[in-house]
């Protein structure tokens, strides 16, 4: 082989013939290349980033999560006896879990405050006031030491 000057861009390769059997040609800017497609990509990925979240707090409504509380909501009116058990067809009164389950709802509430839409956000206020209202009826009836008596709730 022959020796180059460090500042050429071509290396060649000889054989024992001494003919040149290929050349490279070393391209300086791919570097700058290869950055400038990566600086494009990123760019690309923040705006694709930045439309999601958009479409996130322009007030979307999640059905998955709009079943989710209505199924905690359901499970927090069965356990204050307001709906029957689906299996048995009774009405029981477990103030404890509904307790858990009204706490739950309210943590879900406080943790997802500021991003929900108005339609969960309602719900999940509406929803919140209602069992808290018909817990404290409870609660009320408990120690005064009388059963519910049927009317309106």
């Amino acid at each position: 082989m022959t020796e180059k000057n460090e500042n050429e861009n071509e290396n060649e390769n000889e054989n024992e013939g001494g003919g040149t059997i290929w050349k490279k040609k070393v391209d300086d800017d791919w570097k700058q290349k290869v950055q400038a497609e990566k600086s494009k990509a990123k760019a690309a990925e923040q705006a694709q980033e930045a439309a999601r979240e958009k479409g996130e707090a322009s007030g979307a409504t999640d059905p998955i999560f709009m079943n989710f509380i209505q199924g905690l909501g359901a499970q927090a009116l069965g356990a204050l006896g307001e709906a029957p058990d689906p299996m048995t067809g009774e009405r029981r009164v477990s103030p404890e879990a509904a307790q858990q389950l009204i706490d739950l709802l309210g943590a879900v509430e406080h943790k997802t405050k500021g991003n929900l839409s108005p339609d969960e956000e309602q719900l999940l206020g509406d929803l919140l006031h209602t069992l808290r209202m018909r817990f404290v009826e409870l609660a009320r009836t408990a120690t005064r030491g009388g059963p519910r008596g049927p009317g309106p709730r």
